[in-house]
């Protein structure tokens, strides 16, 4: 038997025993509560209600013997009450008292007695003293007689009352003796449990007391525990061993952590130191580009300013084509009545002088026109000069640009071309004017040498019908090129609005850029501050993991030897089952010693590798036996290994990717360890006696 069976059964004997003594206890003290109630609640009244009646008797052979002699009526008055006040306790007898008997001889002796002193009162009252004698006499035996029998009465409960004070004394002593008899028992078996004890959990409580003063003041964390004993203590024990397997592995991992931080921080501090430099010189590149990009917008602004100055020219010079056009037209107008006047003074040559003086008039008309066509032709060379200056401004801006003002120059060039075209046309004008002036000149002189040369005249006419013939067709041809080079202006207008828009977008576009290229500069900026910040975190991660190092290596582990090992507590009562969960211990043992040791990334990998095969073994293994078992919870058990499962595949994965081998591998020992304790400790002990009653336990199996 156990030592917590026997512990559990020693303490069902106390209780047993202790329920005992409060059951008889409880019985005597009810006993002793009955006698006393029935002493205080009805011997004790019953006896001075006998008094009380006595004394009514008493009263009421006074009060009539006074009524009797004396003939008083407040004597009648208070016998009356007195009879009245002993009916009243006969009642309360007849209901207190078990004695029927007694009350009705009472009863009817206290009736007669009554009746007795009423008739000694009537006879006295009417003076027969002799009979009333006779009656007293009666009257007084009566009254002795019911007395006696109310003191008899009286006595009989004293003796009643007596007795069961006696017994009530006898029952309190009987019931210590009891008391006293089950605490000697009681305090015998507690002393034979307290020695069980003292035996069975004090020495090996001692024992571990000792094993874990060792531990602490040795610091050898996994140190072994020497206890040996049968009972729940080596339960503890294991529990114990457990947990300090746990705390080994803890204080492990946190050792060889702290050295691979140490080389982590020290990398994060150079990495940091080199991402703040360059964050520095991306900030001053970004400032130098933000610079760069405002004198761009700059140049744009000028540019947009440039064009329109040359847009609002061409649409002044447009303009004036318009009414070089206009007046192209009006010269036509007159050359056309020019002509239509010669083919008359050539068909009327004989006409009369007021003609020849319409004609003087006309000459002197077409002179003064001349004159505005020649005004016209300066203006329209000023232009002209004016455009090609414009466009040699435009190219010079456009070569400042670069690129960007490639497009425009193409424009500038156009106009240049343009402006060209426009002075040859101009020249020519001049040139016609000019012959047009000296024609109109001849024809003057004709027309005042018309009364001398009639003939002469006539030829003349002639002849400048045929050049008014020859202006109008050149004045066509002007009025052509008018048009022409309008829309030319007006298209180049339209070039110029789109270059200024243009222009315009680039500097807005440029703004946008110098926006960003701040932003960058700003976000450089904070990139070099978080870097510094990073930096000087990493330097006090270095320190923190340096003191923590200091902290633990102070605690001695045996690296040489298995530190989480299986123990009772994680026996599942199956033999095959125990026998894989030892090895999946052994497994995971010789990965974890292999950490802090001269092993390749290969090695690990295969070590990691060999561990989760062994594992899916198990599980299949396990599901097997639990089907074979018909597990009623076979189900939710496999669904729990499929999750495991998954998690093997999910650390597999991240096996094959990973470059950081040895970190892969403190995350993988996290993931086993937890797994060792929580599955076998929580999951597979349930099934463990049902797959031992289905009788269906497999051999050993091994993978």
């Amino acid at each position: 038997m156990r030592f917590g069976k026997r512990i559990a059964l020693a303490i069902g004997v106390l209780f047993l025993i202790a329920l005992l003594n409060t059951a008889i206890s409880q019985w005597k003290q009810f006993q002793i509560n009955n006698l006393g109630h029935t002493v205080t609640s009805e011997r004790i009244p019953l006896a001075l209600l006998l008094d009380n009646m006595t004394i009514s008797v008493i009263q009421v052979q006074q009060w009539l013997t006074d009524a009797s002699l004396t003939g008083e009526a407040d004597a009648l008055t208070e016998a009356e009450r007195y009879q009245k006040l002993f009916a009243a306790d006969l009642q309360s007898l007849q209901q207190m008292s078990g004695h029927k008997i007694q009350v009705k001889e009472l009863r009817t002796n206290f009736e007669q007695y009554v009746k007795l002193g009423r008739q000694m009162t009537d006879l006295y009252l009417d003076g027969q003293h002799q009979k009333a004698g006779l009656l007293m006499t009666r009257f007084d035996q009566s009254s002795a007689r019911l007395a006696g029998q109310l003191q008899q009465l009286r006595k009989e409960s004293t003796g009643a009352a007596l007795r069961d004070l006696k017994t009530l004394d006898e029952a309190n002593l009987e019931n210590q003796r009891i008391n006293l008899l089950l605490f000697g028992i009681y305090a015998l078996l507690s002393a034979v449990v307290g020695f069980a004890l003292a035996r069975s959990i004090i020495r090996p409580v001692a024992d571990l007391n000792a094993d874990i003063f060792e531990i602490i003041s040795s610091n050898h964390i996994s140190r072994p525990l020497a206890v040996r004993s049968s009972s729940e203590i080596m339960d503890i024990v294991n529990w114990f061993r457990t947990l300090q397997g746990s705390f080994a592995m803890m204080i492990a991992q946190v050792q060889d952590m702290t050295r691979l931080l140490d080389r982590h921080s020290l990398a994060v501090n150079e990495s940091s130191g080199r991402l703040a430099d360059f964050a520095q010189a991306q900030s001053a590149a970004s400032e130098e580009s933000s610079a760069a990009m405002e004198q761009l917008c700059a140049s744009s602004e000028s540019i947009a300013g440039h064009i329109r100055d040359q847009n609002q020219k061409l649409q002044n010079l447009h303009q004036s084509f318009r009414e070089l056009g206009t007046g192209f037209q009006s010269l036509e107008k007159v050359i056309v009545q020019l002509n239509t006047f010669v083919n008359e003074t050539n068909q009327h040559s004989d006409s009369s002088r007021s003609s020849m003086q319409q004609a003087v008039e006309m000459m002197n008309a077409i002179q003064e026109r001349s004159g505005r066509v020649m005004q016209i032709v300066e203006i329209i060379n000023g232009i002209s000069d004016q455009t090609g200056l414009l466009a040699l401004n435009a190219s010079i801006e456009a070569a400042r640009a670069g690129e960007s003002g490639r497009g425009f120059a193409v424009v500038a060039e156009e106009i240049a071309r343009l402006a060209e075209h426009s002075a040859r046309s101009v020249q020519e004008i001049d040139t016609i004017v000019q012959s047009m002036r000296t024609v109109v000149d001849k024809g003057i002189g004709a027309v005042q040498q018309v009364a001398e040369k009639l003939n002469s005249i006539t030829r003349g006419v002639a002849s400048l019908g045929t050049d008014a013939d020859y202006i109008r067709q050149n004045m066509a041809e002007q009025l052509v090129l008018a048009d022409k080079v309008a829309s030319d202006l007006e298209s180049l207008g339209g070039i110029a609005s789109d270059i200024e828009i243009s222009a315009v977008e680039q500097k807005q576009s440029s703004l946008e850029i110098v926006t960003l290229v701040e932003e960058i500069a700003q976000k450089s900026q904070g990139i070099a501050t978080d870097s510094e910040r990073l930096k000087k975190h990493s330097a006090d991660t270095y320190s923190i993991s340096a003191a923590l190092r200091q902290q633990i290596e102070g605690y001695r582990i045996d690296r040489d030897r298995n530190i989480f090992e299986w123990n009772d507590c994680f026996d599942v009562g199956v033999a095959v089952l125990n026998v894989q969960h030892k090895q999946l211990f052994d497994l995971f043992n010789q990965l974890f010693i292999g950490f802090g040791r001269d092993r390749t990334n290969e090695q690990l990998r295969l070590q990691i590798q060999g561990f989760f095969d062994y594992a899916i073994f198990h599980l299949d293994s396990e599901e097997q036996i639990l089907n074979d078992s018909r597990y009623p919870a076979a189900q939710e058990h496999t669904q729990r290994h499929q999750e495991l499962r998954d998690a093997i595949q999910k650390l597999e994965a991240d096996m094959a990717e990973t470059t950081e081998l040895e970190l892969f591998a403190f995350r993988a020992v996290s993931f086993i360890l937890s797994w060792l304790k929580d599955h076998i400790l929580l999951e597979d002990t349930r099934y463990a006696s049902h797959v031992r009653k289905s009788g269906r336990v497999p051999r050993n199996q091994t993978a």
